[in-house]
């Protein structure tokens, strides 16, 4: 049984989204105490429980604690079962968050895993949808065919943004040794063009505050003298909300 310190730098959720993860993966144990000990109100949050408890689905895993506000998990993992994983968060919780748990295993299980997940997309203190879509993913893509669908944005405070997401692997856990598998992503390469997207809820478009956001990034971006494409949309939403993902296409010679 691994024991791992929830209070350790920071003391946030990334501690136990890197463990559940590396454990189901690996098939090790582990216990965790001082749960986001770091954080104003410690504990298990919404989006900590239900990616919990998803990986707990995904790979038959003993779980003891995994309730809201719990300091301390005990998790014990078993054989990872492809399978379609349905996770509504209940608030605006992060689902970028959650797929950062369940992502990894999925890439190496045996068979196609499809997880829908109703929550936040576009939340603080998260990785926006599309920077998960645009920079996350392809990414991973090196391993495995990932195929994502955002069917709604989901802001604070009430979230009900949708996701579909299907990952069906290419290779085998044991063959992550492999020489041709690795990557290097130190050396940016030139910068060729800065993309992104502008996306505001729908009762903002009258006050064009996409179009808006989108003009602003530009202005700061002049300085790099290089293109600049920011596409600007609207989305029907429970809460008023808005966001912008910029990203930087580069040449790697």
């Amino acid at each position: 049984m691994i024991n791992i310190d929830g209070s350790y730098l920071e003391g946030g959720g990334q501690i136990i989204r890197t463990a559940i993860a590396l454990s189901a993966l690996t098939g090790k144990p582990f216990k965790a105490d001082k749960i986001r000990s770091g954080r104003p109100e410690p504990g298990l949050k919404n989006q900590h429980l239900y990616g919990i408890k998803a990986m707990q689905q995904l790979c038959n895993a003993s779980v003891e604690n995994a309730e809201l506000g719990s300091a301390n998990i005990i998790f014990i993992p078993r054989e990872i079962k492809p399978q379609t994983l349905n996770i509504d968060i209940g608030t605006a919780g992060s689902i970028t968050l959650i797929l950062q748990s369940l992502l990894l295993p999925c890439i190496f299980a045996k068979k196609e895993t499809r997880i829908k997940i109703t929550g936040g997309t576009d939340v603080a203190w998260s990785p926006q949808i599309d920077y998960l879509r645009e920079v996350i993913l392809p990414q991973f893509r090196r391993y495995a065919d990932i195929e994502l669908n955002m069917e709604r944005r989901g802001y604070y405070p009430k979230g009900n943004g949708k996701v579909d997401i299907k990952i069906k692997p290419r290779f085998d856990f044991e063959e992550i040794g492999n020489p041709k598998l690795k990557f290097d992503l130190i050396s940016q390469g030139k910068l060729l063009q800065i993309r992104g997207v502008s996306h505001a809820s729908k009762d903002l478009e009258k006050a064009e505050v996409a179009e808006r956001q989108a003009r602003a990034a530009k202005l700061g971006l002049n300085k790099y003298d290089i293109p600049v494409k920011i596409d600007s949309e609207y989305c029907e939403t429970l809460s008023t909300g808005s966001g912008i993902t910029l990203g930087c296409v580069w040449f790697r010679g």
